[in-house]
């Protein structure tokens, strides 16, 4: 488990869909397991939204994908 063998982990920076793979989504689940879990242990939960937020749905991918994020990058998708 990763926050048992590292105990000083403050955030995960997660892409939630690998948009520069062909658009990889992540297995069920993943996403909303992974933010309960940096919360369990103290982590944030940071976004890599600059590809696929705002472009997919309104709002973040990572949130439809079922993440709980902290903070989110969105770039200059924020401005179109």
């Amino acid at each position: 488990q990763l926050f048992r063998d590292y105990t000083d982990i403050a955030a995960l920076l997660v892409e939630p869909v690998l948009a520069n793979a062909g658009c990889i989504e992540p297995a069920p689940g993943y996403l909303k397991h992974l933010s309960d879990l940096a919360h369990r242990n103290g982590a944030l939960v940071i976004l890599d939204e600059v590809l696929m937020g705002l472009r997919l749905c309104p709002g973040l991918t990572g949130t439809l994908l079922g993440a709980e994020p902290d903070l989110a990058t969105v770039g200059k998708a924020i401005g179109s």
